[in-house]
């Protein structure tokens, strides 16, 4: 004869079968979100398909109207998911790996091949420079490239061995960097690689871990620490450029179209001007170039892939050809991203064209 079940036997049973429940309910809500994403990337990549006027192409193009408000019909709420594929991706899904580094650390390494690919083009960086992968792979098989990331999320790539920054960086960050660049000098098959990262974010970061840094110097060191790490690796026999930062939008640009009543231009910020700079501190000059990739580029007498004209003209938007620009308060929606493959991939072929390892 069974036994009675006891209160706490009952208890776990009620506790197991909730957790079924939470868990089913789960996967329902994300299926539907998901089904509302992928509907929302639809409308955003059939309306571009048609028109010049959709996304990066409409800053540049003087015939088209409307071009700093939300699309009719688009859920602006839903660029806040719209988180590119190198973040997005889960290990070992979607081309992505991951790599175990000593006993803990984990690196991304994330691998896209064509048929009867020309070219290999590796994207080196964190989540600045992984926000692009998504545009080089919308061209990627009429181009015929192979596209590759190494990423880590939160780090720069970059050498402070034997400098004032080396005990103000995280350990897991230095591994990495090592790591990526170990890799890098044993591959022969790499046609391009283009470095990026958000260099503005380390300068505050070692400002606030060294408070004897002055702006500019933490500013220069950000810059001599990447350019040892790129020159650990460097090789004559391939092509290599640094990407230009995009400006911080300086709110979360979801979150504030969702709040405005403004219809046209929502939540963009006056670009400040070159000639104004010099009065300005380093750190609050609003959204404009990056302060150190030019310098990185001009060190190492590479060229740069500039970028900051395809989010600003007098202003930096929130919303461009129709459709929101960032996801947060600095990456880029993959969708906008997307839109950009066609002005991005001919900068990087002009940059490198007759270069071949």
């Amino acid at each position: 004869m069974r036994k009675p079940l006891t209160k706490h036997a009952r208890a776990l049973l009620t506790i197991a079968a909730l957790g079924v429940t939470v868990i089913g309910a789960s996967i329902a809500t994300f299926g539907i979100e998901q089904a509302r994403m992928n509907e929302y990337r639809s409308f955003i990549s059939e309306s571009s398909a048609s028109s010049s006027c959709i996304g990066a192409p409409a800053i540049r193009n003087p015939d088209c109207g409307n071009k700093f408000s939300v699309l009719e019909g688009l859920d602006a709420a839903l660029a806040a998911s719209d988180v590119g594929i190198v973040e997005g991706s889960m290990p070992f899904i979607d081309g992505c790996a991951q790599e175990l580094i000593g006993a803990e650390i984990l690196s991304k390494h994330c691998r896209w091949n064509q048929p009867n690919a020309t070219r290999t083009i590796a994207i080196v960086g964190d989540s600045h420079a992984a926000q692009w992968a998504d545009a080089l792979l919308a061209v990627a098989p009429q181009r015929r490239w192979n596209v590759e990331v190494y990423f880590h999320g939160g780090c720069l790539a970059s050498n402070v061995d034997g400098t004032r920054l080396q005990d103000a960086t995280d350990g897991a960050c230095r591994a990495w960097s090592a790591h990526v660049a170990d890799a890098l000098r044993e591959r022969n098959d790499i046609d391009v690689i283009v470095y990026g990262a958000r260099m503005g974010l380390y300068v505050q970061e070692y400002l606030s871990k060294l408070p004897n840094l002055t702006e500019e110097e933490a500013s220069t060191a950000v810059v001599q620490a990447s350019s040892r790490f790129i020159a650990s690796w460097l090789k004559d026999t391939t092509p290599t450029l640094i990407m230009q930062d995009t400006p911080d939008p300086g709110v979360n640009v979801p979150a504030c179209i969702s709040k405005t009543t403004q219809d046209t231009d929502p939540c963009s910020s006056p670009r400040i001007s070159t000639a104004s700079l010099p009065t300005l501190p380093l750190l609050r000059r609003g959204p404009l170039t990056d302060h150190e990739s030019a310098p990185l580029a001009t060190q190492l007498g590479l060229p740069l892939v500039p970028t900051s004209d395809l989010v600003c003209d007098t202003q930096c938007h929130a919303v461009i050809g129709g459709i929101p620009v960032y996801r947060d308060d600095n990456h880029l929606t993959a969708s906008f991203a997307r839109t950009a493959a066609t002005i991005l991939s001919s900068r990087v072929e002009n940059l490198t064209a007759g270069k071949t390892r």
